[in-house]
């Protein structure tokens, strides 16, 4: 494709912006820099940007792929970025949140482009670049906006992700030795009996309540579900609490829900491989249940058991390149994270349904 004939702009309400190298950039009424002439793959029109084209006489196209409006003379021949092409500039836009859309658009556009490519080896090359694509976007977005903004969008990149890329193999089945259940008043004494113990203590999140007494059990088993957003459910052996599953939901962002899930056992019941028949089971009730697409699990870097716990549950370890700076900004030290998204299990989801509906009581 021959590159296009410069677009003829009318800049009544627009000033033309003086940079170097920068043809038809304009400065759109809201203070955004504009350029008719970008890469399709930059995305869509948006609303203030369509309008302009409308009012200024740029002729436009309709883009069937993105589903949207691009300006006719828009650069077509563009691969997908790489980590060393350009990044859009996040600052030009008016708040966190439209960036974010308008970064997610644009990385779910080629996306679903790539599940189209019915040759499963350019479709996995489409797929590692939109990665690198994603990486470089994601770097722009923490800088704008701080690690936290750019991990809620790593999220929703990796779950779109995972609906286009092969499902994992299917956990293995909780069978009916173990049950879940809210934990109630009288698990008090219980509670404390196996939380006082700064072994187990060594491997959560939180700081050592010590001493531990029933009076301090009772409200964390009170705080353990303060409202729909936290579940905190007791695994229940033989009559008998072993320890929790705690599911935390975090606010919906860009159309998903993710959530972060949590899991303990008293030390009596180390080494015995319980966990990883339990977990796949309440991982399986979390998707089913409250429709979450990603699940998280903040993981100590020495906890090694626990890391394969959730490896055998589906989970990964994250790629998200800010990381550390995330777990700091969480209060997490030392911890890091696996995820396992919706897409990841469709097959092992069907594969371990049984197990979830052996789990009496959480539903």
């Amino acid at each position: 494709m021959t590159d296009p004939e410069p677009v003829e702009l009318r800049t009544e309400h627009a000033e033309r912006l003086i940079a170097p190298g920068a043809t038809n950039v304009v400065r759109l009424p809201s203070g955004r820099a504009f350029d008719p002439r970008r890469s399709r793959w930059e995305g869509v029109l948006d609303a203030e940007e369509l309008d302009y084209c409308r009012t200024h006489g740029i002729e436009l196209a309709y883009d069937c792929a993105q589903i949207g409006w691009v300006a006719a003379a828009c650069v077509d021949d563009a691969p997908l970025p790489s980590r060393d092409e350009r990044v859009v500039d996040l600052a030009a836009y008016a708040s966190p949140e439209a960036d974010a859309m308008r970064m997610l658009r644009t990385l779910s556009a080629q996306i679903e482009m790539a599940a189209a490519v019915a040759d499963a080896a350019a479709a996995a090359v489409a797929i590692d670049r939109i990665r690198d694509a994603a990486r470089a976007q994601l770097a722009a977005c923490r800088a704008r906006h701080g690690v936290v903004m750019a991990s809620r969008c790593h999220l929703v990149v990796q779950a779109r992700l995972a609906r286009v890329e092969a499902p994992r193999a299917a956990p293995a089945a909780v069978g009916d030795e173990f049950s879940f259940r809210p934990w109630a008043r009288a698990d008090a004494p219980r509670y404390r009996r196996m939380l006082d113990n700064p072994r187990l203590w060594h491997y959560l999140p939180e700081s050592y309540p010590q001493p531990l007494t029933e009076a301090t059990a009772l409200a964390l088993i009170e705080l353990g579900s303060i409202d729909t957003r936290q579940q905190a459910f007791a695994i229940v052996r033989d009559g008998e609490p072993i320890g929790q599953c705690l599911l935390r939901l975090h606010d919906a962002f860009a159309g998903m829900r993710t959530a972060e899930v949590a899991y303990w056992l008293a030390e009596e019941h180390w080494g015995k491989g319980w966990m990883s028949r339990i977990l796949p089971a309440f991982v399986t009730h979390c998707f089913e249940r409250f429709e979450v697409e990603v699940l998280e699990a903040w993981i100590r870097d020495d906890h090694a058991a626990s890391a394969r716990v959730a490896e055998r549950a589906g989970f990964r370890r994250d790629s998200f390149a800010f990381e550390s700076e995330l777990a700091a900004a969480l209060a997490k030290p030392r911890a890091q994270r696996y995820v396992r998204c919706r897409g990841d299990g469709v097959a092992a989801r069907k594969a371990s349904v049984a197990a979830g509906a052996e789990v009496a009581g959480s539903r």
